[in-house]
């Protein structure tokens, strides 16, 4: 195609996305029903995205009752598809059904497994070496890396001057020995609460420690540290710079993991 001919069809790609919700396919998602137009000029949920087209058929791809995508097909015929037509785009959808969600079954296996190796050496590094500095380090590298984070530190607490300290960090920018009191930014407000905490981009956040001022930190995860009820410190991951990265539940219930 020439340069003119790809910047169309990039042009017509994007009107097809920003309409996903709307036309054709946008009704078979919320109806979860399939549509057979022979006639899609004159039809009023059909939304031109492609000149020519005259008839199409869209079923739904569903997971029991959740609809997860559409098959599209079109024609630039009047009335170019029949029930047969109609009854095997059905048994497509079902399968295509079927893979994604084998599909899905099998990344969450495999992120498992992941999680239980990342476990497994942590356990092991605890057991075989008595140096505490070593230790911290080990959890806090092993915790960024399963969760494919730009940067990780521990901050523990401590009881007599009551504050936390970093005693852990991946990267120069984030400085040992920082302290921040109790309710004092993210880890203050975990370790008031023993509660985890995240936070989608924490250069915005009205409640962020002054400490922090300048460095441009963005999704952040902190979970606490707890020994029979009492706070040991606080586990953190974050992104960094321009990432749009947010943190979910299970990489919550991950880092809990580590942390306890």
């Amino acid at each position: 195609k020439s340069e003119a001919d790809r910047h169309e069809v990039e042009a017509r790609f994007k009107t097809l996305v920003a309409h996903s919700s709307q036309g054709m396919s946008g009704w078979a998602v919320r109806h979860t029903q399939v549509v057979r137009s022979g006639d899609l000029r004159n039809d009023a949920r059909y939304v031109d995205t492609y000149p020519g087209l005259q008839s199409g058929l869209y079923v739904p791809i569903k997971l029991g009752e959740r609809v997860i995508g559409v098959i599209s097909v079109e024609s630039e015929q009047l009335n170019a598809f029949s029930p047969a037509d109609e009854q095997l785009t059905v048994t497509l959808a079902n399968q295509a059904a079927s893979a994604l969600e084998n599909a899905r079954l099998f990344e969450e296996a495999e992120r498992r497994a992941r999680e239980f190796t990342a476990l497994y050496e942590t356990s092991n590094a605890l057991s075989a070496d008595n140096d505490l500095n070593t230790l911290l380090k080990n959890i806090v590298e092993h915790a960024a890396t399963l969760l494919n984070a730009s940067v990780g530190a521990m901050y523990l607490y401590n009881r007599t001057n009551d504050n936390l300290e970093i005693v852990v960090s991946t990267t120069p920018i984030v400085s040992i020995h920082t302290i921040l009191r109790p309710g004092e930014g993210m880890a203050g407000q975990v370790a008031q609460t023993h509660q985890p905490m995240r936070v989608e981009n924490y250069s915005a956040w009205e409640g962020r420690a002054p400490v922090y001022d300048g460095i441009v930190f963005r999704a952040v995860l902190e979970v606490p540290m707890l020994f029979g009820g009492d706070l040991i410190g606080v586990l953190d991951v974050a992104e960094m710079g321009d990432s749009n990265r947010t943190f979910t539940e299970s990489d919550e219930r991950l880092l809990s993991l580590f942390a306890a």
